[in-house]
């Protein structure tokens, strides 16, 4: 398919290239380009630098790759609608994978710099593990560390600023939002020695500020008991706080 190139806002032609792929069954565009005095298209180099008509291409995408940056997982297996309006980008993802991960429902947006994904998560609690351990975020590699056996169903908001020579993950503008509901057999804290069973609750992930925190409360068994933990992590480490029922 053919598309000039001059037609895309460049942040969004440069986040484009970074290797979004997949299988299109079906598509359209439409392009408005405005014509000078004599009604031809204008050629020159100076009215080329900036496209001046309209844009608007919608694509169904199967089998699809879509990553929304180069040091975050990328979004696998996707199927949905992709649309490009003028210097805008929606995307509506009917299924997704991403770090073991499913999404189904989820919103992709690109607009004024600012790159959101919002939408449910569903998988292995073990998968929610890698997804954070994989992230670029510092200190997240700790998370590499947990083993879990179990479900999870969440949501995830991300907001990723797409300006040129910013590093992601020192930007003050990127935020995360995790929130899951666990239900567990198992979790291990190596950090602690501790191991959790019979595991159910919530737990909220949240970065924002160049700071991360994860809170939340699971309902378990330790050390022959029930008992309630309270997740309280800042940037000190992992602190639990609880007590034999």
């Amino acid at each position: 398919a053919w598309l000039p190139a001059k037609v895309l806002d460049p942040e969004l032609r440069e986040w484009l290239g970074q290797g979004i792929a997949g299988r299109v069954p079906q598509g359209s565009l439409y392009v408005q380009q405005p014509l000078d005095g004599s009604g031809e298209t204008k050629t020159d180099d100076a009215a080329s630098e900036e496209f001046e008509g309209k844009l608007r291409l919608t694509l169904q995408v199967e089998d699809g790759r879509l990553p929304f940056d180069p040091q975050w997982p990328s979004l696998e297996n996707v199927s949905g609608t992709l649309t490009v309006n003028d210097e805008t980008l929606y995307a509506d993802v009917a299924h997704a994978q991403v770090s073991g991960l499913v999404s189904e429902g989820a919103k992709v947006a690109l607009q004024d710099e600012l790159l959101r994904v919002e939408g449910p998560v569903s998988g292995a609690s073990q998968a929610l593990l890698d997804f954070l351990a994989a992230s670029p975020i510092e200190g997240m590699d700790a998370f590499s560390t947990w083993r879990s056996e179990g479900q999870v169903e969440g949501q995830l908001a991300l907001s990723v600023p797409m300006v040129e020579g910013e590093e992601i993950e020192n930007s003050e503008a990127l935020e995360i939002d995790v929130t899951a509901a666990i239900d567990a057999p198992s979790l291990t804290l190596p950090q602690s020695g501790l191991t959790l069973g019979s595991i159910n609750g919530r737990l909220h992930y949240r970065h924002a500020g160049n700071e991360d925190t994860l809170t939340g409360e699971l309902g378990a068994r330790a050390f022959d008991g029930p008992m309630l933990a309270r997740f309280d992590v800042g940037g000190e480490g992992v602190a639990i706080e609880g007590r034999a029922l």
